[in-house]
């Protein structure tokens, strides 16, 4: 059996600046990402087909989506990017290029002004509101991610890792109307339970205590399924089962 699960973490960069780390990141990652990957599960659903894909938000990326001043920041960047390719069309077609050269200028006014409309009208200018109506109906479901993709093995409190998981379940909750069932473990990180202690010169953490494993964490909130990555489970070592 395969199982297409498709995860999405970006740091917070609104109202950062533009580029190349701020606003435009998350313009791109929706322009390029999002609603190619939107527009495919509709045209699955027109043919009678369902998608069956697995969408993993992370919290600080679903709710800069949701961000009430996103919606203009795309709608100008896309804008920007269409007068850009016509600048370079006009450019083009003065020099004489190559018609393969100026092709690409028209495939990408075309390009733009086509996410520019499906994010109006396909989207209604609200992606996490889209993804939500394809999980109502079924189709995808979407799982969630630690709240700041702290990487929980180096969290020296089970309560850090605690709030980790509490504040993405809220904000999952917020945006979806629903409790998640999954959870992308932040850089796929798994941790057992097993008496920890730091080898650093912190005297809070020099003596070795018990810690919880990571899914007796995710257990207490309610979720029923992490994905790690396949070397923390292959080439691990049973110590035994009570």
């Amino acid at each position: 059996m395969v199982t297409f699960v498709l995860h999405t973490h970006l740091p917070h960069v609104l109202h950062h600046g533009h580029w190349p780390h701020g606003s435009d990141w998350l313009c791109e990652a929706v322009a390029e990402c999002y609603l190619p990957l939107i527009r495919m599960c509709d045209t699955l659903l027109d043919e009678g087909i369902r998608p069956g894909i697995t969408f993993d938000i992370s919290p600080i990326l679903c709710e800069q989506l949701a961000h009430p001043d996103f919606p203009e920041l795309f709608i100008t960047y896309c804008e920007n990017h269409i007068q850009l390719a016509k600048a370079d069309y006009a450019q083009f077609l003065l020099d004489e290029a190559e018609p393969e050269i100026i092709a690409q200028a028209e495939y990408w006014i075309a390009w733009y002004e086509e996410a520019l409309g499906e994010f109006r009208t396909r989207v209604s200018c609200d992606v996490v509101g889209a993804l939500r109506r394809l999980q109502d109906a079924g189709s995808i479901e979407v799982m969630t991610c630690g709240a700041t993709h702290g990487y929980f093995p180096l969290l020296a409190e089970d309560e850090s890792i605690t709030r980790q998981i509490s504040i993405a379940v809220s904000s999952y909750q917020r945006h979806f109307g629903k409790r998640p069932r999954g959870i992308w473990l932040p850089e796929c990180a798994y941790r057992p339970a097993y008496a920890w202690r730091t080898y650093l010169p912190v005297y809070a953490y020099s003596r070795a205590r018990r810690r919880a494993g990571i899914e007796q964490l995710l257990r207490k909130q309610g979720l029923e399924f992490f994905v790690t990555d396949e070397g923390a489970l292959s080439a691990s070592k049973p110590i035994g089962v009570r």
